[in-house]
């Protein structure tokens, strides 16, 4: 039973690592915060849209709804903590240090606070991920946050 244990284990280590692999070309992303990305969030195709990426991480706003009117609260905050730790940190060193990212978080800061403008880049790059493992192609800064 250990041996069985002992290869599944090299086997699903073996899997994420490979995995992790398509994620390292991105800016700023290491072997750990690829590893971490990948293992948190698993099989890509279990989510079924966007939206319930974001909410698995605890990056979709709470929503109070009544009859025909729909107020967005602030995050949830309610999901995968580690998922959400490791974006929002992959977040603040893209702002440090990518010049497009700077650009976007220059264009959103209007009056917003820089934890807010954080997390709305954090959800935008895990949807970006999340595109990128469930289809197979190249993760696109551009895509994940326009600038106008």
């Amino acid at each position: 039973v250990q041996a069985e244990t002992a290869r599944l284990d090299k086997r699903i280590q073996q899997e994420a690592e490979a995995r992790a692999q398509q994620l390292l070309p991105l800016p700023n992303v290491g072997p750990l915060t690829a590893l971490t990305l990948v293992s948190e969030l698993g099989c890509a195709s279990r989510f079924s849209g966007a939206r319930e990426v974001a909410s698995y991480a605890g990056l979709a706003p709470r929503v109070c709804a009544s009859a025909e009117r729909t107020v967005l609260g602030r995050l949830t905050r309610r999901g995968n903590r580690m998922l959400r730790f490791v974006l929002g940190e992959w977040a603040v060193r893209l702002m440090s240090f990518d010049e497009h990212a700077k650009r976007w978080a220059a264009q959103q800061r209007r009056g917003i606070h820089r934890n807010k403008l954080r997390s709305a880049m954090a959800r935008r790059l895990l949807i970006g991920i999340w595109r990128t493992m469930r289809t197979g192609e190249a993760f696109d800064m551009r895509r994940c946050l326009p600038v106008r």
